[in-house]
C-alpha cells in the first residue's frame, strides 16, 4: 500500500506513519511498494517560496485576467494558488526542475509544502473546536527527536518551515522569537504533538499568554492521507507538457483535416476548368508573385528605415548584448521584434533547442538562472506545430 509521505530534503529523510507510529526513514518508503494508487509528499525545501499577493492586485488576480496576471509574475515557475478564505490570495512557487525532482520519487502522485499541509491541518483542528482559524499560531510536530516548527497567522505562513535536531532546540527557539518580534507577530495558540516535557517547558516559558493544544501524530497523517487530489498542488511538469503536445496534437489534427478538405476543393476545381483559364490563371500567379516580391521589399525597406530612425540611442545596442549573451550555447534565437512606443522598447521574440526536451530543461533551467540580471524581461515555454518545446520571451527597456 502506497503511503503519504514528508521529505525532509536539507536532512535527505522520509517521514511516514506506518500504523502505529511516525517513522523516519533514509529510503523513499514507497519504492518496495509502488503498484498503483494515489501517493502525495509533502516538502519541506528552501527552494520552494510563498509570496502573499498584495491587496492592489487581488481584484486583478480574481478576475478573468488572472491567468495573465499570473504568467506575468510567475509563467517561468511551478505555482500553485492558496487562498485563506478571507478573500487573499498567496502564490506557493519554484523552479520547475526542482518540482521534477520530487515527482521523481516513486508513487509520488501530487506534491505540496509541508506548511500549506500543517495549514489545512490546522484549520481543520480549529473547525472541530468551533474556534477562530486566522488566528496567530505555532504548529509543532516532533519525531525522534526531529522538530518542525511552522508560524501562521491569517491563514498563511510567516516564513519557512525550520526543522532542526534536538541538539539544536535551544538556538532554533531563540532564531523562532527573534524572528516572531522582528516581524510583530503575537502568538494566540500553540499546537504540540507528543509528550516532550523539556520542550513543552520551553515553549510554554517563551509564550506565557498563548494555550496550548495537543494533537495526536495519528490524525495528522490520517488528515494526510485523506487529502483529495482536488487540493490545490505543484502540477507534475512532465505530464503538463504531455497535456500540451496532446492539446497541440488535437488542432494540428482538426487543421490536417480541414486542409485536406481545402486540398480536395482545389484539386477538383483545377480539374474542372480548360486549359485556357489554367494558363490565365498561372499567369496572374506569376503576375501575384512578382507583386508579391515588390511588397515584400517595399516593407523591407520601409522597416528598416523605421529602424534606423528610432532605433538610434545608444544604450539600446549594450542592453541587446546583455539579453543575447544570457542565452546558453546550443540555444538558438528564432525571432526578435523591437517596438518603440514613446519613451519604451518593447522586446519579444522566440528561440529553440536542439536535443529533444531534456536538452530543452536544461538549457531552460540556465537560462533562468542567467536572467536574473534583467528584472524587465519574462520568460515561458510552449511547444510549436511540429510538437518542439521552445522559449517566449518579453519585456521593456525603458
Amino acid at each position: 500500500m502506497l503511503k503519504n509521505i514528508i521529505y525532509i530534503e536539507e536532512y535527505g529523510i522520509y517521514q511516514y506513519f506506518d500504523g502505529g507510529k511516525s517513522v523516519f526513514s533514509h529510503d523513499n518508503p514507497n519504492e518496495a511498494e509502488y503498484g498503483g494508487g494515489v501517493a502525495a509528499v509533502a516538502v519541506i525545501s528552501k527552494n520552494i517560496n510563498f509570496s502573499a499577493i498584495y491587496k492592489k492586485d487581488i481584484g486583478r488576480a480574481t478576475k478573468s485576467g488572472s491567468l495573465k496576471y499570473l504568467s506575468k509574475y510567475y509563467g517561468s515557475k511551478s505555482y500553485f494558488v492558496a487562498f485563506n478564505g478571507s478573500k487573499e490570495y498567496g502564490i506557493y512557487y519554484s523552479l520547475p526542475s526542482n518540482i521534477k525532482e520530487y515527482y521523481l520519487l516513486k508513487g509520488i502522485d501530487f506534491v505540496i509544502p509541508y506548511d500549506y499541509l500543517a495549514i489545512l491541518f490546522l484549520n481543520f483542528l480549529n473547525e472541530k473546536l468551533n474556534a477562530d482559524k486566522y488566528g496567530r499560531f505555532i504548529f509543532v510536530e516532533e519525531t525522534e527527536n526531529i522538530y518542525k516548527i511552522t508560524v501562521i497567522t491569517n491563514g498563511f505562513s510567516v516564513f519557512p518551515v525550520i526543522s532542526f535536531k534536538g541538539d539544536m532546540l535551544n538556538e532554533n527557539l531563540s532564531l523562532l522569537i527573534a524572528k516572531l518580534n522582528f516581524k510583530g507577530v503575537k502568538i494566540e495558540k500553540i499546537f504540540i504533538n507528543g509528550n516532550d516535557e523539556d520542550f513543552n517547558h520551553n515553549i510554554n516559558a517563551l509564550f506565557p499568554e498563548a494555550g496550548i493544544i495537543n494533537f495526536n501524530t495519528g490524525d495528522f497523517f490520517e488528515f494526510f492521507d485523506n487529502m483529495e487530489r482536488q487540493t490545490p498542488h505543484f502540477e507534475n511538469p512532465n505530464v503538463k507538457l504531455k497535456e500540451l503536445r496532446i492539446k497541440k496534437n488535437r488542432l494540428n489534427n482538426i487543421y490536417m483535416g480541414a486542409l485536406i478538405v481545402f486540398i480536395i476543393i482545389i484539386q477538383f476545381t483545377i480539374l474542372s476548368v480548360n486549359k485556357k483559364i489554367y494558363t490565365e490563371s498561372r499567369g496572374i500567379n506569376v503576375l501575384n508573385s512578382s507583386i508579391g516580391y515588390l511588397s515584400r521589399q517595399i516593407k523591407y525597406e520601409r522597416r528598416k528605415a523605421f529602424f534606423n530612425e528610432h532605433f538610434e540611442s545608444p544604450y539600446i545596442l549594450p542592453y541587446l548584448k546583455r539579453l543575447i549573451s544570457i542565452f546558453p550555447k546550443g540555444m538558438k534565437i528564432k525571432s526578435l521584434i523591437i517596438t518603440k512606443v514613446k519613451n519604451i522598447y518593447a522586446v519579444k521574440g522566440t528561440a529553440f533547442v536542439f536535443g529533444g526536451y531534456r536538452s530543452f530543461a536544461k538549457s531552460y533551467d540556465m537560462l533562468l538562472e542567467n536572467a536574473s540580471s534583467l528584472k524587465n524581461m519574462h520568460f515561458s515555454y510552449d511547444l510549436d506545430k511540429f510538437e518542439r518545446p521552445y522559449i517566449k520571451f518579453y519585456g521593456n527597456i525603458k
